[in-house]
């Protein structure tokens, strides 16, 4: 038996056939970007470049109690003063990779 697939129906109406999504080079920038990473199975990582050249690859940083907390890519968490963070150096390298750094509370950055 066959299921309804298109609003109780199993045709798809004239309607359901115009409603095809743009191709990508239409669409905006910023459309296409939120909807490959939200797509995406896989968890965004960041680099965290500390001033004396250690880096960590982070699941997952935000801000607390004045240190950065982060899960590593081994699930490890770490408690890094602030200061000892290499801010320039990683936004630079984050941004070659086209990941974005935001510095957030522990709240805002569990879903």
């Amino acid at each position: 038996m066959r299921r309804p697939l298109y609003g109780g129906s199993t045709v798809p109406s004239e309607a359901t056939e115009m409603m095809v999504p743009a191709p990508a080079e239409e669409q905006p920038e910023n459309m296409r970007s939120s909807y490959f990473s939200e797509a995406s199975s896989t968890p965004q990582l960041t680099w965290l470049i500390l001033k004396d050249g250690t880096s960590y690859l982070a699941r997952d940083y935000w801000l607390e109690s004045g240190k950065l907390q982060c899960v590593t890519l081994d699930w490890e968490r770490k408690l890094l003063p602030l200061a000892r963070l290499d801010l320039d150096e990683t936004i630079r390298l984050n941004r070659e990779r086209n990941v974005e750094l935001v510095l957030r509370s522990q709240k805002s950055s569990q879903p």
